[in-house]
């Protein structure tokens, strides 16, 4: 969906749209879901520009940056932005409080897609994590210690110390 800002009047705008955005990435190049994409909103003209206010409601589906499982991770975001038709001037700028966020739209046209991906990125954590307490891969057998106790040591031996271990020995010892 796209919205023609130079077609909105003074009544504005109000809109409900379910969106598809199943061609995402994480950055990293591993191709992320989002799923049940809902954006519902208004637009408003404010002198030269058009302010949008929303809400966007998906399911990005992502993997734990610990244990390498997927899971999924709601996203509910209210946003508002300031819709520019062209490269927002000195004036335009100047206009904007420090909460807006400009947005240009190409030839007065903003689309909704777009706007809606931008929200879901702003919205993704950086090291997304399945839950809080998840355990991780362990790093000798690589074992998903959330499934699974592997046996292995939980903290590797560091041989650089081994001589200060027997240090610490001969002193306890004697």
């Amino acid at each position: 969906m796209f919205i023609d800002i130079n077609k909105i009047d003074e009544d504005g705008l109000s809109f409900e749209r379910t969106l598809d955005l199943s061609d995402l990435d994480d950055g990293a190049g591993q191709a992320i879901s989002a799923e049940q994409v809902r954006v519902r909103g208004s637009v408003e003209r404010n002198g030269e520009t058009v302010d949008l206010t929303a809400r966007l409601n998906a399911t990005v589906r992502l993997s734990c940056a610990r244990c390498l499982e997927y899971f999924d991770l709601p996203v509910d975001r209210e946003f508002v932005l300031r819709l520019v038709a062209e490269e927002p001037g000195p004036a335009t700028a100047k206009a904007a409080d420090a909460d807006d966020t400009l947005f240009q739209a190409p030839e007065g046209r903003a689309d909704l897609g777009e706007i809606a991906t931008e929200q879901i990125y702003l919205s993704l954590p950086m090291k997304p994590v399945c839950r809080e307490d998840c355990k991780g891969l362990c790093p000798a057998c690589g074992a998903n210690r959330n499934v699974d106790e592997c046996g292995c040591p939980q903290e590797p031996e560091d041989l650089r110390l081994a001589p200060l271990r027997e240090l610490q020995q001969r002193l306890s010892d004697g």
